[in-house]
């Protein structure tokens, strides 16, 4: 998989914001919004709120620092930073499928599932077809709940053992590798890669001092929320922060604008199927497939 890890961030953000600005005038208030603004003083807090409160305002995110002469109420811009390779280097073997693959790119899935019984024994049906198991979040030593030897033709299927009888009826919550279902999907064999330190540059910016002092804090709250999620643990590994405090954007532009940058830093791998690299020298050599 090759890494976008400003699309990624893009993404992860726009949801835990809309979260945050969603919870004004409820009765998760005082528990989310408020924690991520608590101390800043009680006036700039009471307007943040009323200014971003519904649809009265936006907060965009962007990958395009505001031009000349435009209001910028509040905003986010996103852009790419450093990347240093850690370890190895390009054509290092980043993993091993002897048997089929997994899907490109993201593919690890997490699903909420009955258990269900049949002719056959105990078992989930999963959403997609899976590849490998990861974890069973509501048992420990996930193992010996799972039917290694069973054999069957449905590819979502997972088969268990009476040790999960406990749960007959209830959902428990499946992580694993979702797996290929293209062409090369029975392909095994190496992915060739490296493993970087990828950071993005993430601004905040307003032409209100304190409207970015808020969406500072905002910020780092979401860093904090998102660290425990299964795509920031598995796919974006241990961030790290920094930041240069605040800084004053263009000043040819009407208004001053006010910007706080956050460098976050990333551990990721690059990685490429060795097929694909096969198959791409050959229509190099041959000028077709």
């Amino acid at each position: 998989m090759i890494p976008k890890v400003d699309s990624y961030f893009s993404e992860v953000l726009r949801k835990y914001l809309d979260i945050v600005l969603n919870s004004i005038g409820t009765p998760n208030e005082c528990y989310i919004i408020d924690e991520a603004l608590g101390n800043m003083e009680p006036g700039v807090l009471d307007k943040f709120k009323k200014s971003f409160n519904g649809a009265k305002k936006s907060i965009d995110i962007t990958y395009a620092f505001p031009k000349q002469k435009e209001q910028v109420d509040a905003r986010y811009v996103i852009y790419r930073g450093k990347l240093q390779e850690t370890k190895g280097s390009i054509g290092l073997v980043e993993g091993v499928a002897a048997e089929a693959r997994p899907a490109n790119g993201e593919n690890i899935a997490t699903d909420f599932v009955p258990v269900q019984k049949d002719d056959a024994g105990y078992y989930v049906e999963l959403n997609q077809p899976i590849y490998d198991l990861i974890n069973i979040a509501e048992v420990s030593s996930y193992k010996q709940f799972v039917d290694w030897d069973a054999i069957d033709d449905d590819p979502n299927r997972v088969n268990l053992t009476p040790l999960i009888d406990s749960f007959l009826g209830n959902k428990i919550t499946v992580v694993y590798n979702v797996a290929d279902t293209g062409s090369r999907k029975d392909n095994g064999g190496v992915a060739l890669g490296f493993e970087a330190k990828d950071s993005i540059v993430v601004q905040a910016v307003s032409n209100n001092e304190d409207t970015v002092r808020c969406l500072d804090s905002i910020l780092k709250f979401v860093l904090i929320l998102i660290r425990s999620t299964e795509r920031d643990n598995r796919y974006y590994q241990l961030a790290t922060i920094s930041s240069d405090g605040l800084q004053v954007g263009d000043n040819s532009m009407d208004n001053p604008v006010y910007v706080i940058p956050t460098v976050v830093t990333y551990t990721v791998s690059y990685a490429v199927r060795n097929d694909t690299k096969a198959k791409i020298e050959k229509i190099l050599l041959n000028g077709k497939e």
